[in-house]
């Protein structure tokens, strides 16, 4: 019997730099420690759109995307 097709997500983690200072968000409700600001990617989100929402819903922070790196 064939399988049905495996479900695939894409994700971003945004690296935000000004100066010599980077930007780390903390989540207090599952006690977690600090990381970079990052999210899953929505059906039909492009990753630089899922790069600017995703940090500004989890800092409060608007950012401009400067480049996109894909591993």
């Amino acid at each position: 019997m064939p399988r049905g097709p495996i479900p695939t997500w894409f994700f971003v983690l945004v690296l935000v730099k000004k100066g010599d200072r980077y930007l780390l968000v903390h989540e207090r409700k599952h006690g977690q420690k600090w990381h970079l600001p990052a999210g899953r990617v929505e059906s039909g989100e492009t990753l630089v759109e899922a790069a600017l929402l995703e940090t500004l819903e989890v800092s409060g922070v608007p950012i401009e995307v400067n480049g996109v790196s894909r591993m």
